[in-house]
Order: structure tokens, then sequence, then C-alpha cells
């Protein structure tokens, strides 16, 4: 069994400049526990089986999104596997209820790699993430450039 932390539920993705992800307290993978989140400047992880690192800095509260997002890959990557294991099995002996669930799996697949696609930042949902205390000025208006927009002062 392999336990311990590691980012989930990427978020707010700025391709080239950041995102926001999710640490979780997990066992095999599962992410459980939300511990905190992280603004990741992209291009810092430093992935392993065993340990993750990252460059960025701590959001003062834990992106809801993020954990959201997190629970739901789960559960449609568990669901995809169950549903095309259940389906394959029962295409012998009943075949319209064995590509009912081969097409339940299809969809979890198909959900879970939309959610990626969804994942990227907007306008107004980066404007939330940068209006946390802890997200640097001048990191907020590269991030917002990056989006094709100019930014606004913040009064910092």
């Amino acid at each position: 069994m392999l336990f311990g932390t590691g980012l989930f539920g990427k978020v707010e993705v700025v391709p080239g400049v950041c995102y926001v992800a999710t640490s979780f307290f997990h066992v095999n993978f599962i992410p459980l526990v939300p511990t905190e989140s992280w603004v990741i400047i992209a291009g810092s992880e430093k992935v392993g089986l065993l340990r993750s690192e990252w460059n960025g800095f701590e959001l003062s509260t834990i992106s809801v999104d993020s954990v959201v997002v997190s629970w739901l890959r789960f559960v449609m990557f568990v669901l995809c596997a169950a549903l095309g294991f259940v389906g394959a099995a029962r295409l012998e002996t009943e075949p319209n209820e064995g590509v009912a669930f081969l097409a339940l799996a299809v969809a979890s697949a198909i959900g879970f790699f939309v959610s990626y696609r969804m994942s990227r930042a907007t306008h107004e949902s980066l404007r939330k993430v940068t209006a946390d205390a802890a997200f640097p000025a001048d990191f907020a208006r590269k991030a917002l450039a990056a989006l094709g927009e100019e930014p606004t002062p913040r009064g910092r």
C-alpha cells in the first residue's frame, strides 16, 4: 500500500504559467483528505511514485473546485473500469446489458477526459483565484496577461 500526500484536482489552468491543485492525503492514489491548495508554477513539477515536488505558493484557503474535481475524476475513473468489466462479462450472456454497461463506461471515460479540457481558467475564475491574499500581485498580472486580459490594479 502506498500512502502519503500528493497533488490532485488540477484546475484553473493558465497554459505555460500556472494552475491550482490541492494536496491530499491519499491511500494508493485515492484522494481522501484535502490538506492545502497550491498555485503551481507550470513546468516546476517533479512527480515520482513516492514523492512529488513543485514550485508555487500555498493559497490561504482550500480550493473547493479542485477538491470536487479530484473526487469526481476518481469516481469517473472507477466507474469506467467497473462498468467496462461488467459490460465485457455480460456481452456473451446478456448482449443488450453488456452493450449498455460498455456505453456507460465510455461515457465515464469521456467525462474523465473532458474534465481536463474544462479545467482551463477563464478570466472570471482566474480573478477569483488571484483575489486570494496569498496570490502575489506580480504573478496575478502575469497570469491574467497570459489569458489576454489587461490586469487591473488590486491595491496591494
